[in-house]
């Protein structure tokens, strides 16, 4: 379509020449004219953004006439988030993607902590010699947080005769690694191997405790500690002397 003039609205309309399409078959000044939306046009479209993990996957599509592409295996794709480009950590450089079939895909892009549900994320595809730059509509992703089971740690109580052995059952969940004392009356319970600690490898340890005849009926303090680095934990329960 040729024509001249300043202020003409061109739009919503199906024009197609003999190489160009959409809003590049208008040959007017595109600044003083305004040429929106005509079809049939290239599009790039991404792909709905679920997050659930610390990485993620954005896929952005290249459409032309509200179809995929599956020919077009020129150019690159940049992506932004908040109108900023996103950029390789180590390098700082601009993430570029290429396009296969239609289709640019970046994978394992580690999620920034501030983004959210209302971050916008926009593709740009760079363009080539048939079709010019094309930027997407913004995305808002989808983030789902996954719960974080925290870990266990109890000690059970028991209940015994004096002079009778006994097993103190230490519950240890999510806590894989790390070593547990421990103490009955203040004293402290030799594990299985004679060490003064059991480690932890799963989610209990257990320690076979012999009530000393010379206790009397009565409660006893019972305590467990678990250490690992810089954390420690503590539990208690009570050991019954019937």
């Amino acid at each position: 379509m040729t024509g001249s003039g300043k202020n003409n609205t061109i739009t919503d309309n199906y024009l197609k020449a003999n190489t160009l399409y959409g809003d590049a078959s208008v040959n007017l000044n595109h600044e003083q004219n305004t040429i929106t939306n005509n079809k049939p046009r290239y599009e790039l479209i991404i792909d709905p953004i679920n997050i659930t993990a610390t990485t993620t996957t954005i896929t952005a599509n290249i459409y032309f006439d509200d179809e995929p592409t599956t020919d077009i295996n020129t150019g690159r794709v940049y992506f932004k988030a908040n109108g900023k480009v996103l950029r390789d950590d180590t390098t700082s450089k601009i993430i570029y993607v290429d396009l296969t079939d239609g289709v640019a895909t970046l994978s394992d892009y580690k999620v920034p902590a501030n983004w959210n549900d209302d971050t916008e994320i926009k593709a740009v595809y760079t363009g080539s010699t048939e079709i010019a730059e094309i930027t997407s509509e913004a995305v808002n992703p989808t983030i789902t947080t996954p719960e974080i089971e925290e870990p266990e740690f109890t000690v059970s109580d028991v209940t015994i005769k004096a002079g009778e052995e006994v097993t103190i059952t230490v519950t240890t969940k999510k806590l894989d690694g790390g070593k547990v004392v421990l103490k009955v009356n203040g004293k402290t319970v030799k594990a299985a191997d004679g060490k003064l600690y059991a480690k932890v490898t799963g989610d209990s340890v257990t320690f076979a405790y012999t009530v000393p005849k010379t206790y009397k009926a009565g409660s006893y303090d019972i305590k467990a500690v678990y250490t690992a680095g810089a954390t420690k934990l503590e539990a208690e329960s009570k050991l019954t002397v019937e």
